[in-house]
């Protein structure tokens, strides 16, 4: 299971934090200091990874100056290059997502 961490991005360094207790499954946080915020679902890790990676999505949206006026390829092209960007400079996000533990170092 992931513990709280922090997501490089552009010029961001955006903690991801996990709670016990929320409202809903997860919330992306742009004012006062920008944050992702998840309900551990001990009980559920997929839909867990689900949450994180939709709240991910929000951040890019923001990160990457997305506008609801953009057309679908040019979303869909950059949520993708923003993406990749948080796998590249994020592993343990990009393992975590894909459901591979962390093998124990030597």
């Amino acid at each position: 299971m992931l513990q709280d961490t922090t997501i490089l991005i552009g010029p961001y360094e955006v903690p991801l934090v996990f709670v016990d207790y929320c409202d809903v499954k997860g919330y992306f946080q742009r004012n006062e200091g920008m944050k992702i915020v998840v309900l551990r679902e001990p009980s559920d890790p997929m839909s867990q990874r689900d949450t994180v990676l939709h709240e991910l999505m929000h951040l890019v949206y923001f990160c990457y100056g997305i506008e609801e006026s953009d057309n679908e390829e040019r979303t869909v092209t950059t949520l993708a290059h923003g993406l990749t960007e948080v796998f590249a400079r994020n592993p343990d996000i990009a393992r975590y997502l894909a459901g591979v533990r962390q093998r124990a170092k030597d």
